[in-house]
């Protein structure tokens, strides 16, 4: 997309917007939890290790497709390649180490969940940008919500088919509905959590949604690690939602050890 002469890339800017409404959310919930923090440097620094980490992963596992040669195409994330695992690890390094050297580790947790809480609501608006590069769709359907895809971005195996199942919408519509579930219960203090529940909770949840949605995705990464029945997606899927389930776990005992105290 040009604009006075600049070009524009609709996946860059959606992802850009989609960074900059979880870092306003994660720091609208710090303030509220009264925990004083420069959250935009912090949020930024997770975020530039997040997308460097999220490119990585995908160049990784999907090396095939990247040649020496045409090394500048490893950096060009606006046309679309981004992991949600390298993000998780590299935002999770960068967390780390930042709150290691301004000696607020007290806070890892309490950012998680912040993050928890929010990043449901990026994914839904970053997703979109799968819609514009016409990728992330599912296998040929005629359901009335299909949708169209050029012939120049469909699979190989797939020329004589036009419609194929929106996955990025699935996810993208799924995500909202967690965050919309999460701010909810959080906002209303139905449930109270206890720090470290929110993160696991999502871990969880996003690692069911998208280990599921992989049965009908048909550029199916196969790199390594893969299993001839699982995807190297599922297989990193079910990764996450172990991790998720060692937050929800070390949560909970730490709350029975305050509440013990």
């Amino acid at each position: 997309m040009n604009f006075f002469g600049l070009t524009f890339h609709l996946y860059g800017l959606l992802v850009g917007i989609a960074v900059v409404v979880v870092i306003s959310g994660v720091e609208w919930v710090l303030k509220k939890e009264k925990i004083i923090l420069n959250t935009t440097t912090l949020m930024i620094s997770t975020v530039f290790f997040g997308v460097i980490g999220a490119r990585l992963y995908h160049v990784l596992i999907e090396y095939k497709n990247y040649s020496i040669m045409n090394i500048g195409e490893v950096f060009s994330f606006w046309n679309g390649g981004m992991s949600i695992i390298g993000a998780f690890v590299g935002g999770l390094l960068s967390l780390v180490l930042v709150l290691h050297i301004t000696h607020t580790k007290q806070y890892f947790l309490s950012i998680l969940d912040a993050i928890g809480l929010w990043i449901g609501l990026g994914q839904a608006i970053g997703r979109w940008g799968n819609y514009f590069n016409q990728e992330l769709y599912g296998l040929p359907t005629n359901l009335p919500w299909a949708i169209t895809i050029d012939p120049e971005h469909r699979l190989s195996g797939y020329g004589e088919f036009s419609r194929f199942h929106p996955l990025f919408l699935y996810e993208s519509l799924l995500m909202l509905a967690f965050f919309v579930c999460i701010q909810y219960l959080y906002v209303s203090k139905k449930i109270l959590f206890a720090t470290g529940q929110i993160i696991g909770v999502y871990l969880i949840y996003y690692a069911i949604v998208r280990f599921c949605l992989e049965f009908i995705r048909i550029d199916v990464v196969s790199g390594p690690g893969s299993l001839a029945f699982l995807t190297t997606s599922q297989i990193s899927m079910i990764l996450l939602s172990m991790v998720g389930g060692g937050f929800l776990i070390y949560s909970r005992k730490v709350s029975q050890f305050h509440h013990e105290h």
